[in-house]
């Protein structure tokens, strides 16, 4: 199983992943939908979701939790072992998978960074 995650030639295609954003995008306008039916208006279904804000922000950072839990104890390990045993290849994809990494983090940063800001103006 490990093997398909690894190799990139296993991974999905360029329309797979955009059906998934597509899909992705419709589920939230059932939500947003949902929602604004359920509170009456728009007004109503954004002030709640003002008020939920720091429970989504608490979600939100206990899912960032556990997927760096799993990725540091379980994915990383098996993956950074597979390039050792690659050589000069591996230490390479090693080098690229930090740079993955902190991207990652960055854009973490950058976007909970966003949304406090916008929170705070609100």
């Amino acid at each position: 199983m490990w093997s398909r995650v690894i190799d990139p030639r296993r991974w999905p295609t360029a329309l797979q992943v955009g059906a998934s954003l597509i899909i992705a995008l419709l589920m939230s306008g059932v939500v947003v939908n949902l929602g604004t039916r359920f509170y009456g208006s728009h007004e109503a279904f954004d002030a709640a979701h003002h008020r939920a804000m720091p429970w989504l922000l608490v979600w939100r950072l206990l899912l960032y939790a556990a997927l760096a839990w799993g990725w540091f104890t379980r994915f990383r390990p098996r993956l950074m072992k597979t390039l050792d045993e690659r050589g000069e290849a591996g230490q390479n994809g090693q080098r690229q998978i930090r740079r993955v990494e902190w991207t990652l983090v960055v854009a973490l940063v950058v976007i909970e960074g966003s949304n406090l800001l916008s929170w705070s103006q609100t």
